[in-house]
């Protein structure tokens, strides 16, 4: 646990100018610590937010109070760790860490006054990757290094069994360019990208032409990749298809197999060595965690967020849960006559996971969130619904310029409040971030049915009915986007830090959540909804951006809809099922140990 110090107070402008103070990674990590992070370093405390004179409602939301929910969930993380999972670990989906963190949110919700508090299971309609270990070694001048840091993307193909010892072939970016001259079939290709946002999708290999798609064409026989963020971090990329083993590696492991090339030269290129136990399990299962608190109407508030993480998960998402859960606690100390609509709390897994394959129902996993949204369907209740709000990382700090050095600004972030036919709600928004200092990018994420078009928004953000401006927006991305199908038919807030340079690595954690931002979320968060129960729900409502034109990413069936505890195939047929895909790969029924 970090000791704070003691007497930094700024406004929320100074809160998020000052970007200079560098801390260090004091958690512990696997490769050692880090040449820009040393473990001597301290990470001294977040500078004091400024608290707007009008706030009072608000001052029970406290930071440090939040941040200690982060803190527990890395510390769920870190014990599955430490208890027989020390390479493929976290709070992924259907392991016992994310069965953990389900039930210890339901206890929150309980300690917090909710009721009709209970955890739901839902039955993963396809096999999940479990990989049992894995070990890369560079080759070179006669001696072999463990390349500690490599860390292969979800769903990576197994070696089945065989140790493959290859030469590198160095291909600089791994652009099309990068191969002129080069033959790479059979040989391992190794490559940098420039920032870290490329290689958490290893450079799109799962949607599009990424370079890594572009490496396998060419014939490599296995695919390292690294970027330039300045650390030796494990960093798991989100794929799924490849046909042939992929790793990241850290940068200063990454460096090292540069410099093995430099001295090989053409006549002599290292060799790296890589093996993959991988296998996949059916039969599998994640929760959900759920709370109520009821209302003068049945007029209902949802707010999400998502357990399951990669690592210690602590900014993706263990940060939106601790905003869920000091909602949740603020709420239910105001008397339930004062509370005009009811508010319901879900917790979910599934979001950091692929399905097996695109013909098996290609996208992101989330049986989860995709249940939650298909049942609100079936029962019709969109309608009914005032506001959506989903806590998807709200609070993380700035990394500055191209390494992984620490600041003490909160990270701008991505947002979505709305959208163009609910200009009401997306000044109730901004009027809340501004006030508390949420720090966010002028212009919002697109509207879900044009994601990469052109928007029309205010140039004068606490002003939407000011001069406008049209522009390009703003990609959806991650929760935001999975939010994609709600945000189509109900009132939907979300803001949402990208820290590329920590997210899904072993470097997020606690020290990475400013509890500064982290109370001025909550606290903006609550401001919203406080606002939006001012307003009749027809101020709310919309006509939808687009209606059932959403996809339906994912396998399922009747028996799943109606009860999400129910397979849509035995586990046996499951693996049948993925085998027809991938019939070099193993599945098996899920042992119960994952």
């Amino acid at each position: 646990m970090r000791k704070f110090s003691k007497g930094w107070i700024f406004s929320a402008g100074a809160v998020m100018a000052v970007a200079a103070l560098g801390f260090a990674y004091q958690a512990e990590a696997q490769s050692g610590g880090s040449i820009y992070n040393p473990k001597s370093w301290t990470a001294p405390d977040y500078p004091a937010h400024f608290f707007p004179p009008d706030a009072a409602p608000y001052k029970d939301i406290d930071g440090h109070h939040l941040h200690d929910y982060v803190q527990h969930l890395a510390d769920i993380a870190r014990n599955y760790r430490d208890n027989g999972h020390p390479q493929y670990w976290g709070r992924s989906i259907s392991t016992t860490a994310e069965h953990e963190a389900a039930d210890w949110i339901a206890q929150k919700f309980k300690d917090a006054g909710l009721s009709d508090v209970h955890v739901q299971t839902v039955a993963d309609t396809v096999p999940q990757w479990a990989p049992k270990s894995w070990k890369v070694s560079l080759v070179a001048g006669g001696q072999t290094k463990e390349l500690t840091s490599a860390t292969p993307p979800y769903g990576t193909a197994s070696t089945h069994g065989k140790t493959l010892d290859l030469p590198v072939v160095y291909v600089g970016m791994g652009t099309e360019a990068d191969y002129i001259n080069r033959d790479v079939r059979g040989k391992i290709v190794f490559f940098f990208k420039g920032d870290s946002v490329g290689t958490n999708s290893i450079s799109g290999l799962t949607y599009g032409d990424g370079d890594a798609k572009i490496a396998i064409a060419k014939g490599a026989a296995a695919v390292i990749v690294s970027d330039m963020r300045g650390s030796n971090a494990h960093v798991m990329g989100e794929q799924f298809d490849a046909l042939v083993p992929i790793f990241h590696l850290g940068t200063e492991d990454a460096v090292a197999v540069r410099e093995a090339v430099e001295k090989g030269g053409a006549d002599n290129p290292p060799h790296m060595t890589v093996n993959l136990d991988g296998a996949w399990e059916s039969g599998r299962v994640e929760k959900i965690a759920w709370g109520t608190l009821p209302g003068m109407t049945d007029e209902k508030i949802y707010v999400t967020a998502h357990h399951d993480g990669k690592f210690y998960g602590s900014g993706d998402d263990a940060s939106g849960v601790a905003t869920e859960i000091g909602l949740a606690e603020h709420f239910a100390k105001i008397p339930k006559e004062k509370r005009r609509r009811t508010m319901i709390f879900i917790s979910e897994a599934g979001h950091h996971n692929k399905i097996a394959s695109n013909t098996m129902g290609s996208g992101y996993g989330a049986f989860g969130t995709w249940w939650l949204y298909l049942d609100m369907e079936r029962r019709k209740v969109f309608d009914n619904v005032a506001l959506f709000i989903n806590a998807e990382h709200p609070a993380e700090m700035i990394a500055h310029g191209g390494t992984t050095g620490r600041t003490d600004a909160a990270e701008p972030m991505w947002w979505y409040a709305g959208g163009p036919l609910r200009p009401n709600l997306t000044k109730i928004a901004l009027d809340a971030w501004g006030e508390f200092g949420v720090p966010h990018w002028v212009e919002p994420t697109c509207p879900s049915e044009d994601p990469r078009g052109k928007y029309t928004h205010p140039t004068t953000l606490n002003d939407p009915h000011g001069e406008s401006l049209t522009y390009r927006c703003r990609e959806p991305s991650g929760e935001v986007q999975e939010m994609g199908e709600w945000q189509k038919v109900v009132p939907a807030v979300a803001i949402q830090a990208s820290n590329f340079a920590f997210m899904h690595s072993s470097e997020d954690t606690p020290e990475i959540v400013p509890w500064t931002g982290l109370q001025a979320a909550v606290q903006a968060y609550a401001r919203i909804i406080d606002e939006v129960n001012k307003l009749p729900i027809t101020d709310l409502r919309r006509p939808p951006e687009l209606v059932n034109l959403h996809k339906r990413p994912i396998p399922m069936c009747e028996a799943w809809l109606k009860d999400s505890s129910q397979r849509c195939m035995t586990p046996a047929q499951e693996c049948d099922a993925f085998h027809k895909i991938y019939p070099a790969e193993t599945c098996g029924p899920a042992t119960g140990k994952f």
